[in-house]
């Protein structure tokens, strides 16, 4: 039972995790040089 809806939801949810992942990985990497800086 696919309905275009369900997939259409299924899809956006999945668009939602990886847009939440590559901002948290950003977010990690733009922050990683300032732990790391040897100032």
């Amino acid at each position: 039972m696919t309905t275009p809806l369900f997939n259409l939801s299924y899809y956006f949810a999945l668009l939602v995790l990886i847009k939440r992942l590559v901002i948290h990985t950003s977010i990690k990497d733009s922050f990683s040089p300032i732990n790391c800086s040897p100032l």
